[in-house]
């Protein structure tokens, strides 16, 4: 969806020209909106599975609890 999406900047701002600015410059800020949520999205699914890698070869029994906790928190807050 995030290549889509610069795809879709891409393409409104090869169009913007021959569109109504009004209409434009508003699709235009919702789509970078939608892209900036979709990059939030990506990074905390990145932060959960390179936790989870932590946990799995790195972690002591302590850490991993502590670990876990954050990532139960992460996959809370991302739902």
């Amino acid at each position: 969806m995030r290549v889509a999406s610069r795809r879709l900047r891409a393409t409104l701002d090869a169009l913007g020209s021959c569109s109504d600015p009004k209409c434009f410059k508003q699709t235009q800020r919702q789509v970078k909106q939608l892209a900036d949520r979709l990059g939030t999205v990506r990074d905390t699914d990145v932060m959960i599975s390179d936790l989870r890698t932590y946990q799995q070869e790195k972690a002591d029994s302590e850490q991993a609890a502590g670990v876990q906790w954050l990532i139960d928190r992460l996959v809370l807050a991302h739902s």
